[in-house]
């Protein structure tokens, strides 16, 4: 089990204990978003008013209310603070991070409480309904809580669909979705709490979209019918690589370890 904390080791030349950093997501690389409620120094606030949160990774990108923001919730889940979305806000970037569309290899894993049990629901996208401008979307699908891991593929009109089981809405569950493009066949996978659930092939890259980040929804949903979330979200970790093996093992451990969610 990967600790949280940071934990102490003997150093046998000066017979002292020192400390060894504890794992973070930044520790793998590829990390081009990781948004954290629980760090209060990434969040801006106008009394409960969450109006902007900064992302921890090196990827540069802002998020902004686009004019209506979700509320901070104090000490909700572990005794973290979170960000609550209510189905009418959104925080965006207008200008992601290239590293974020356009790619061969994408994973997206985060810590969310859906509350909503009708509609499917976009919590993470760069997505636009336009077909040069849609990517892809990471949510919750209508009654059925599905994870939701919509993306849309350079060339081609069809969107792959993959869902796992979110399970029951109002408890915080570890989600994500994930893409690899070989030169054959592309893969596509999508997490529930402990497994992998669906996957799917299609040999495609992903578009190279000019859609704002989204948390909360999306940028258009006019075709697809992807509303705004409704929930609380925690963090959320996105990379342009696979993550597999060590570092998957220790990303989740990390997530559900630290924000108290049972697999």
């Amino acid at each position: 089990m990967i600790r949280v904390g940071p934990r102490r080791i003997m150093n046998m030349a000066a017979g002292t204990p020192t400390e060894a950093a504890a794992f973070a997501p930044s520790d793998i690389s590829g990390l081009y978003l990781w948004l954290d409620a629980s760090d209060a120094t990434t969040i801006t606030l106008s009394g409960s008013d969450v109006t902007a949160w900064s992302d921890k990774s090196t990827g540069g990108n802002s998020l902004v209310s686009d004019g209506n923001p979700p509320a901070l919730l104090t000490a909700d889940q572990n005794g973290l603070n979170g960000i609550d979305f209510d189905g009418t806000e959104r925080l965006i970037d207008t200008t992601p991070n290239s590293n974020l569309s356009g790619q061969n290899q994408l994973a997206i894993f985060a810590i969310a409480n859906n509350t909503s049990s009708t509609t499917s629901r976009s919590l993470i996208s760069i997505w636009n309904d336009s077909e040069s401008a849609a990517c892809w979307s990471l949510g919750k699908r209508n009654v059925t809580e599905e994870v939701h891991w919509l993306i849309s593929l350079l060339g081609t009109d069809s969107n792959a669909r993959q869902a796992g089981n979110m399970g029951t809405a109002g408890v915080a569950h570890f989600i994500g979705g994930d893409y690899s493009r070989s030169s054959i066949v592309s893969q596509l996978d999508v997490y529930d709490n402990d497994t992998v659930g669906e996957n799917a092939t299609a040999d495609s890259p992903l578009h190279n979209s000019a859609a704002a980040l989204c948390i909360g929804g999306v940028e258009d949903n006019s075709t697809y019918g992807l509303a705004n979330f409704i929930g609380t979200v925690y963090e959320i970790v996105v990379y342009n690589a696979l993550i597999t093996g060590t570092d998957f093992t220790n990303l989740k451990s990390y997530l559900i370890n630290k924000w108290g969610v049972s697999v």
